[in-house]
Formats: C-alpha cells, structure tokens, sequence
C-alpha cells in the first residue's frame, strides 16, 4: 500500500483559497435567517462568487428558499468529492440559483441520520471544492462541535465534523441568540464551546436577533454577555422582524441595510474576499472598516 501523499483535513482547507463565514446558533434563534442576509449582502458585492451552505443535520435552507425538491443537495456534494476533487463547474451544478438575493445554495441533507455519510476527508474536500468554485462561502451551521476528546465518542465528532470544520476555518464566526435571559445562556454557552473547539476569540460575533430598542437593554445584554462568556466581540443587535417574516414569505430580498451591517463586521474581524478578482461595481455605501 502506498504511503497518503494528501494534505491532512485541516491543512488542506486552511490553504484553499476564498474566504468562509459560518453562522449558528441554537434552534429557534434565527441563525438561518442570518446566515441568508449575509450571503446576500456578499453577493451584492461580488456578483456569482458567493454559495450560501446548508450545513445543518437538520436542514432548513431548501424550506426557506422554497425549492421544489431536495436534490442535489449537500449529500450529492459529498458524495462527488469522496474519491477525486470535481471541477469548478460540476461543483456549481449541485447548488440552485437564488436570483432574487443573488447568491447560489447548496441545500442541506435530507435526513439527520444521513451524517452517517461523513468522512474526514470527505468533509474537508468538499468545503475546498465549494469554497473554490465560489470564493465567498457562508455555512448555517450546527452548535454542537463535540468531538471524541469530550465526549469518548468517535461517533460524536464523526456526527459534528461538518460544523467543527467548517467553524475551524472560518474567518468570520456568527453567533445567534436572543435577548431572553434563555437565550443569553444558550449563547454564552455556544461562545464557550466554539472557544474550547479552538476558535480564536476575535473571530466571535455574538448576534443579538430579535433586540430589544431600548438602549438601556442593549447596555444590559452587552454587560451580561461580558461578564459570563468569553473575551469575543461586542454584540451586533438586529431588529426589523416584520419586514425580514416578509423576505421569507415571498423570497424576496432582505432590509439591505441590515444585510450590509453584517458583512461589514464579518469584513472586520478578516473575512474579506480580494476585490481585484471580482468583476463587479463596489457598493457606495460600503464603507471601510476598522480592525478591532
């Protein structure tokens, strides 16, 4: 037998070129959502190059967007990276067209119990292969990053490779929760485990969906997020529920100010995408941002 010549997972994803953002958050927090505003927001800069990613044991992009059916999905990705990388172009023909946002989708698998499919390299090839046939790639993710080390199980980090990968290599990582005392906990719990997986504090953006007005509140949830959870950055307060309901109804686009709001944190903490390979206008109220 001969000897591997390939990289390692790791290595071979930290040295593809583009740039991924991951987005999660426990269920119910709007982190789909978030996720499909951030992509669209990229794709108003860069044109075609950005793929929003359903990488969620439970799916909910294919519902959300309203697709007709469940393939290609993100199984029938997998599955054409498990002995070679794919060409470009066969890698776009797995995703649908979201023309109204911009951005292509690849939808999730179509049943939880498909991550029995998962394989290490499988995984890290297939992210390679998205994040080259796009450039931008933005993944709804899972919370759950446990792997064999704290669990025992191999099982379990076979289960959270998708997340724990793609989370790893991220250079921007969103956070969802609400403002509940509930949903602080579940968020500073997230922060926690993405922190122990080995995610750089400065790439954490806790996103607040749902945020109360008051300024007063916002101050008290800054407050608790910083005494209770990691050192990571300040929260991004989201608010206009009505009109994001309205998006999802009818697929059509969401606030652009908001949308906006977010990629320029995410461009904050590093995940930029090099402009002078893209042919596409700049947006003029893009504005440049400074480093934390």
């Amino acid at each position: 037998m001969s000897a591997r010549t390939s990289p390692p997972p790791a290595e071979e994803i930290a040295s593809a070129e583009g740039t991924l953002v991951t987005v999660c958050g426990t269920g119910g927090t709007g982190a789909s959502t978030v996720a499909a505003m951030i992509a669209q927001a990229a794709a108003d800069r860069f044109a075609d190059r950005v793929c929003l990613v359903d990488l969620c044991l439970r799916s909910s992009q294919a519902v959300a967007h309203h697709t007709a059916d469940v393939l290609p999905c993100l199984g029938d990705l997998l599955d054409a990276h498990s002995v070679v990388s794919p060409p470009a172009e066969v890698v776009r023909s797995l995703s649908w067209d979201v023309p109204s946002r911009g951005y292509s989708l690849v939808i999730g698998l179509p049943r939880a119990r498909d991550w029995i499919r998962l394989r290490p390299f499988t995984v890290s090839r297939s992210l390679v292969g998205v994040l080259r046939a796009w450039g931008f790639v933005v993944a709804d993710t899972d919370s759950e990053v446990e792997g064999e080390k704290e669990s025992g199980s191999p099982d379990i980090e076979m289960r959270n490779s998708l997340a724990r990968s793609a989370h790893l290599h991220a250079r921007a990582n969103f956070v969802v929760g609400r403002a509940c005392p509930m949903g602080l906990q579940s968020l500073v719990r997230v922060l926690e485990d993405l922190v122990g997986l080995g995610v750089p504090p400065e790439r954490l953006i806790p996103v607040v969906n749902q945020a109360p007005r008051s300024s007063a509140e916002r101050s008290a949830v800054t407050r608790a997020l910083a005494e209770l959870g990691p050192p990571v950055n300040p929260p991004l307060f989201l608010s206009g529920r009505a009109r994001i309901a309205r998006a999802h109804l009818d697929l059509s686009r969401f606030p652009p100010t908001e949308c906006r709001r977010l990629l320029r944190v995410a461009e904050s903490v590093g995940a930029r995408l090099d402009t002078d390979t893209v042919d596409a206008p700049a947006d003029p109220d893009e504005v440049t941002i400074r480093t934390r």
